[in-house]
């Protein structure tokens, strides 16, 4: 394990500008912050190019236990406590953070099985509202996530920790609302699109067979391109003065309504 005692270590800075989405796109690396979320990154098959960490704040065990997971090509940098807080995202406190090569989120790598439920998100803002998701489409055994259009990055920190490391488990792809209904089509799945007034709720629904759910943005939902004839739309009956839930939420909602109608039938 290499030391690294300097703020103007060229490694670390190449880090920390991992922290911005413009460094993340230049250089084509994902970053993973905190323990928890570095071992279930890890675990899901991930291969890390960097594991930055302190000494002082992981023990013995867990470090050992990460060079024992990783590839011997994996560089392993030690910081000291302070340094390490460079490191950290947001106001949280970081132990650990790990470093990997981009991964190919096109379409052709998403595989379907035998009865697939698939969650699209239409050009959605806020990463916390897509790791919302992800966690939720886990706890529900969802199969896909497909964005379509997004306005932010599938592997922002703030999705990775939202996801409570559901991201690194779940098949994900990006593409426009074009090619994802293609693709839909060409896969013979059907798709249910969240929408305020729609005359179907979302219980009287079919979700036991293989379908997709599409989500819109938080405040104008989704487009126009999702009204076509083979796109049928379901509702979330609201009693009060608001028209919607949060999109994370109506997620939540309608993908335990499938696990409901899938565990009973």
């Amino acid at each position: 394990m290499k030391k690294i005692s300097s703020p103007q270590n060229p490694r670390l800075k190449n880090a920390i500008r991992l922290k911005t989405s413009r460094g993340r796109k230049t250089q084509r690396r994902v970053i993973v912050f905190g323990l928890r979320e570095v071992q279930r990154a890890i675990a899901s098959g991930i291969q890390p190019l960097e594991i930055f960490l302190s000494q002082e704040l992981v023990s013995a065990e867990d470090c050992q236990a990460l060079q024992a997971s990783t590839s011997p090509a994996t560089e392993f940098y030690d910081l000291p406590a302070a340094l390490m807080q460079r490191l950290k995202y947001g106001d949280r406190e970081v132990s650990t953070v790990l470093i990997a090569q981009r991964p190919d989120l096109t379409l052709d790598k998403i595989v379907l099985d035998a009865c697939p439920l698939v969650v699209i998100l239409e050009s959605i803002e806020k990463p916390g509202n897509i790791g919302a998701v992800l966690r939720s489409m886990d706890g529900a055994g969802a199969s896909a996530l497909i964005l379509a259009d997004p306005q932010c990055d599938l592997l922002h920190p703030n999705c990775i920790r939202a996801s409570m490391g559901s991201v690194f488990t779940t098949p994900l792809a990006v593409a426009s609302t074009a090619q994802i209904l293609e693709w839909c089509r060409a896969q013979n799945l059907p798709v249910l699109a969240a929408r305020d007034g729609a005359d179907n709720c979302y219980t009287e629904a079919a979700l036991n067979r293989p379908v997709a759910l599409a989500f819109g943005n938080e405040a104008v939902g989704l487009s126009s391109h999702w009204g076509d004839g083979d796109v049928d739309a379901i509702r979330i009956p609201m009693a009060g003065v608001s028209d919607s839930l949060n999109v994370s939420v109506a997620a939540a909602v309608i993908l335990f309504e499938a696990r409901r109608q899938r565990h009973n039938s």
